[in-house]
């Protein structure tokens, strides 16, 4: 009967101090805020086991530049839950090689980058926000061949006010991400990044506002886009075969297949863009269909290396130029302007 009853006694959170450098397991809740902005060495909170989960219970994680806030390594289901912030650090989370990090609740302040996860499955990314990154709020990435792909991943709930990019995809083994209703605003590049043949992704439901751009395409192929909506900014879409990037990549310059569905672009100087002219590579059987382009300075611009899109069901409203083609066999008909058929 002793042994019974020892058996079903809860494991206890540990509530013991968190000191800089640390490493820890089990359930850790930090009992008050931890700067750790004079520690030497590279982590400020190492994880050392699967498992592990990080309560930040209120309290602020905080350092400089020099240093990781959390690094959870390759550990697997480790989870790192708010309310609390973790500030200053040039990347606040660093995941990569494991499955199911969940991060959750957590404000991220005045960092390089928020959270970085490469080649980790089955992360989920709920609910967080991020202020001033200096760079990625949350990146996914296949970087070295013969590692695990990046897949599985959502990202949902969010928002992000000032940075460089909000969101990023990147690399030919990053597929099957669900990026879903986050709200991003005053980014300097674009809002949503999927580039080096990323594929296969679902993107549904983001709001970008104010930013340079609010998403991009860069050798990125059969990815799925609905509902988004991208106000204010210099480019809506912008779909480019730019040169292979430093995620993993084959070296292809093409932007193939994908699917847009219901976007709401406005107020945009050009809302969706077809390739760029004078560069070798293409953007080729896109599809753009049946979504609100209204009051931009132009609407859809096919330039010289698009091909064989497609742009019907639009109701370009309000916008100077509808349509503009310089592509080969683009379909661009039916679409609906302020004086009828366009």
């Amino acid at each position: 009967m002793l042994v019974l009853a020892l058996a079903m006694v809860p494991v206890a959170k540990s509530e013991a101090a968190v000191a800089c450098g640390d490493f820890v397991g089990g359930t850790v809740v930090l009992t008050a805020n931890l700067d750790c902005s004079a520690a030497g060495g590279y982590t400020a909170i190492g994880i050392g086991a699967d498992d592990t989960v990080i309560e930040l219970n209120g309290h602020t994680l905080s350092g400089g530049r020099d240093l990781i806030g959390v690094d959870v390594s390759s550990y697997n289901n480790v989870t790192i839950r708010g309310p609390g912030v973790i500030r200053g650090f040039w990347l606040g989370v660093r995941a990569g090689n494991g499955r199911g990090l969940t991060v959750e609740g957590v404000r991220f302040d005045d960092l390089g980058m928020g959270i970085s996860d490469n080649h980790g499955q089955d992360a989920v990314i709920l609910e967080n926000e991020f202020f001033g990154m200096d760079f990625h709020g949350i990146q996914f990435a296949t970087v070295a061949a013969g590692q695990p792909d990046s897949t599985g991943g959502l990202v949902r709930g969010n928002s992000f006010d000032g940075g460089g990019t909000a969101i990023e995809l990147c690399g030919m083994q990053t597929y099957g991400h669900n990026i879903s209703r986050n709200r991003i605003q005053n980014q300097s590049h674009f809002g949503i990044v999927l580039s080096d043949e990323t594929h296969r992704n679902r993107i549904a439901g983001n709001d970008v506002d104010n930013s340079y751009g609010g998403l991009a395409l860069f050798n990125a192929q059969r990815n799925r886009i609905v509902s988004e909506r991208y106000t204010s900014g210099t480019l809506g879409v912008w779909m480019y075969s730019q040169p292979p990037g430093s995620c993993l990549n084959t070296g292809l310059r093409r932007v193939n297949g994908n699917r847009f569905n219901g976007m709401s672009l406005f107020e945009l100087q050009t809302a969706v863009q077809f390739g760029a002219d004078g560069v070798p590579g293409s953007v080729r059987r896109n599809q753009f269909l049946d979504s609100k382009v209204y009051n931009n300075e132009r609407g859809l611009v096919f330039a010289t290396d698009s091909r064989e899109n497609t742009a019907t069901g639009n109701a370009l409203f309000g916008t100077v130029l509808p349509i503009q083609d310089s592509g080969t066999a683009n379909t661009t008909s039916p679409n609906y302007c302020d004086s009828g058929a366009c």
